[in-house]
This record gives C-alpha cells, sequence and structure tokens, in this order.
C-alpha cells in the first residue's frame, strides 16, 4: 500500500483500488465521476495513513497538506458538477463545504504555530476525517443520480 504524500502538490503519489481498504471503501459509494470517486478514496485511504502517524507524527504535515488540497480542489470539482446538473442541494453542500475548510485551516494554522505538538492535532484530524467520510456516504451519493442522469437522461 502507497501512503506517500507528495508534500508539493499534496496529493498521494499514487493511489489504486486495491490499496483502500474494502471494509470501509465500497464501490456503492461511487458518484460516478472518476475524478470525484478517485478523491473519495483518497479520503479513505488517509485514515490508514494517520494512523500510522500516531507513531510518526513527521506524516502529519503531510496529511494537513493533503486536507488542504483536497478541500479546494474536490469540493471545487463537486460543486461545479453540481452546478452543471442544477442540484437543489447545492446551497447546504456549499456550506458545510466551507465548514470543512474552515477546520482544515484551523488545524494546519495550529500546526504551523506548534510543529512540536504534532501529535496533539490526531484526534482532531481524526475526527474531521471521519466527518468527511460520513459526508460522503451520507451527501455526497446524492451526486449518482445526477451521473446517472446525464449517462440516461428521461
Amino acid at each position: 500500500m502507497d501512503t506517500n504524500i507528495d508534500s508539493e502538490t499534496g496529493k498521494f503519489s499514487k493511489v489504486n483500488k486495491i490499496d483502500v481498504n474494502p471494509k470501509i471503501w465500497s464501490d456503492d459509494l461511487q458518484v460516478g465521476d472518476a475524478a470525484i470517486d478517485h478523491q473519495h478514496q483518497e479520503v479513505f485511504l488517509l485514515t490508514q495513513l494517520l494512523d500510522k502517524a500516531v507513531r510518526d507524527n513527521s506524516l502529519i504535515e503531510n496529511i494537513l497538506t493533503f486536507l488542504v488540497t483536497y478541500t479546494n480542489e474536490h469540493f471545487k470539482d463537486e460543486e461545479n458538477l453540481m452546478d452543471r446538473h442544477g442540484f437543489l442541494e447545492i446551497d447546504e453542500h456549499k456550506e458545510a463545504h466551507e465548514l470543512f475548510k474552515v477546520t482544515v485551516f484551523k488545524l494546519k494554522s495550529d500546526y504551523e504555530s506548534s510543529p512540536n505538538q504534532a501529535g496533539k492535532l490526531i484526534f482532531p484530524i481524526r475526527k474531521l476525517i471521519d466527518e468527511i467520510i460520513d459526508h460522503i456516504i451520507h451527501v455526497d451519493y446524492k451526486l449518482k443520480a445526477l451521473r446517472l442522469n446525464e449517462i440516461n437522461p428521461s
């Protein structure tokens, strides 16, 4: 399993479907957009990297870099998909994304102000990742209907 995050791009260097823990990720969670599905899988993989960070706090910076990149790029991709299809719940979705971004930037700021205290960020980061996963499972699944309508318009 490759759990290396490129410190410059904030992205996993390589993610294969088999890398993602099947007890957590399920193909049922796919929304039908390859880029968005790949980004979602990366969040699930991030939980495994965070488990390693418990023993190696030096991974925290890369995890936070990933989260900053993810919340900027992935949320933009999702919102563009919703805009293209006139998704009715777009405002609520954007609000949720903004709350995630605020939390990520707060965690990044906390790390930058006290990098020697990185270990104290593991629990809040895990809580955030769990909330993002919950969002994927319970909110983003609605995007699948948008993709199905695009592929098979009525």
